[in-house]
């Protein structure tokens, strides 16, 4: 198989040109993201794609599974994050990865999580702050724990409760936290589907009583508690990006 760069990016106009878009087609573009991310390394001459495939992102969605199509959304969503191709603003970016990509992703989630709507917006509310993050790690590809770091630690350094729910993993910045603070909590998930990570994380709010909840993650976990009508105000910690419908 040929994984070259000008061969995925040629693939992937020629899908954009395709109706109706196939299962195949949507897998074939699902592989090539990954790769966008890994083996290309976000390389910036996938621009010239990604204004006609996003606008196909609704057709490629709906050939996948919960857990899946969850994956692939924060894939896309990256994809057209991270290229702006030249004569669009960050703005207008934003606003075309809200119509495009956020859109469809909640009508189709919503489609997903009938028998879950019922007992996230019966999660009693309390006194904790509750951070949801992919990873708690302040070192490494992008920091991603960095901003859950800094932040969960001035609360604590002020007497808040917290707790902590990393969906993948952590590093050991955050355990000295914990030995740190007796008032924090972390909680390390298991790498599993996406649905028994909601029924945990479900468990464990129900147990926290959460006072707000706050989370670094676009389109994982977090975006379906969102969308599942949650009581609880949800607070994307972003300083760029802003436009998401299923935060506060």
């Amino acid at each position: 198989m040929d994984y070259s760069l000008e061969s995925d990016i040629k693939t992937l106009l020629s899908i954009s040109k395709q109706t109706p878009i196939t299962a195949q087609d949507a897998q074939k573009v699902a592989d090539i993201l990954r790769r966008y991310l890994t083996l290309h390394e976000r390389n910036q001459s996938f621009q010239s794609a990604v204004g006609m495939l996003s606008e196909k992102f609704g057709e490629f969605l709906i050939h996948f599974d919960f857990n899946n199509g969850t994956k692939f959304a924060n894939n896309f969503y990256l994809f057209c994050y991270t290229l702006i191709p030249k004569g669009k603003d960050f703005i207008g970016v934003q606003n075309e990865i809200y119509k495009n990509v956020a859109v469809p992703f909640q009508r189709w989630v919503k489609n997903k999580v009938h028998n879950f709507e019922n007992i996230v917006s019966n999660i009693p509310r309390g006194d904790d702050y509750v951070f949801i993050c992919r990873r708690a790690l302040v070192t490494g590809m992008y920091a991603p724990g960095k901003s859950v770091y800094t932040y969960a630690e001035a609360l604590l350094s002020r007497g808040e409760s917290v707790w902590i729910i990393a969906l993948y993993n952590s590093d050991p910045q955050f355990i000295n936290l914990k030995k740190q603070y007796k008032k924090l909590k972390l909680t390390v998930l298991v790498d599993t589907r996406l649905e028994v990570k909601l029924i945990s994380v479900i468990e464990i709010l129900k147990i926290i009583q959460p006072k707000v909840i706050l989370t670094e993650t676009e389109f994982d976990l977090p975006s379906i508690l969102g969308i599942c009508k949650f009581r609880i105000p949800t607070i994307y910690l972003s300083q760029t990006f802003y436009n998401l419908p299923w935060y506060d």
